[in-house]
């Protein structure tokens, strides 16, 4: 038992490690905006250019791996050493920029500006999507075991994105949910000062995350609070 405590502190303190490394500044997030995307930028895997009547993202071999390996995973207990979140030297946290398309009701989440055009808060960009500013910092990949992937689906019946670290919740898609790929990786954990909550709502037509839980006033699952959303708990964890 003693070990098996001593192995999961050493897994937290190295995450506390890599995401204070990780943590954006200012120059790095510009730094960010300049450099080009490589190919294993989290932009590149995801990108697609989005239909006006139906959004849906190509597969990649790169998601179709990720994703079938968080399903076998399951909730088994990652044994991974924990110097190799140490070793890690590909940490880059990027933005996930936030969305809100008016007459769809639906909040629309990305890393890839390209998809929707503008990163300005207040400014429409393709598809009618209005930017609403960031949602949050996650990684481009998975540089250690305490970060999960982040699965996208779109529903073209309810015009709704869902997003979601479960896989099994809809898997490769299903009850007219698409997948749409991983949008990139975040913490399965929170770790004080270093990350937040993700906060998930649904209203019957949108889902909308959000690290400000005084947007609908309630973070207690089940209840009902702003607007109509009803609280269905965290995400996960973001920068």
């Amino acid at each position: 038992m003693k070990l098996i405590r001593m192995k999961l502190a050493l897994v937290f303190l190295a995450a506390v490690l890599v995401t204070i490394q990780c943590l954006p500044n200012n120059s790095e997030e510009f730094r960010l905006e300049q450099e080009p995307e490589d190919e294993t930028d989290i932009n590149a895997q995801t990108e697609t250019e989005l239909p006006s009547d139906s959004p849906i993202a190509e597969e990649n071999e790169q998601d179709e791996q990720a994703a079938s390996e968080e399903e076998q995973a399951g909730d088994k207990e990652d044994d991974t050493d924990s110097s190799e979140i140490v070793r890690s030297t590909a940490c880059r946290l990027i933005p996930l920029y936030r969305y809100f398309k008016g007459d769809g009701c639906d909040h629309f989440y990305t890393t890839n500006k390209r998809e929707i055009g503008t990163t300005v808060a207040g400014r429409i960009g393709n598809h009618g999507y209005r930017c609403e500013g960031i949602a949050g910092r996650i990684y481009t990949r998975k540089i250690s075991p305490s970060v999960v992937p982040l699965y996208r689906y779109w529903n073209a019946h309810i015009r709704d994105h869902f997003y979601t670290t479960n896989f099994r919740e809809l898997g490769r898609g299903r009850h007219g949910w698409a997948y749409e790929g991983v949008q990139g990786y975040c913490f399965k954990y929170f770790l004080p000062g270093l990350t937040r909550p993700l906060y998930r709502y649904w209203n019957g037509n949108d889902h909308f995350y959000t690290t400000n839980a005084n947007e609908i006033g309630t973070t207690t699952h089940g209840r009902r609070g702003k607007h109509g959303y009803t609280s269905e708990g965290i995400a996960c964890y973001v920068a």
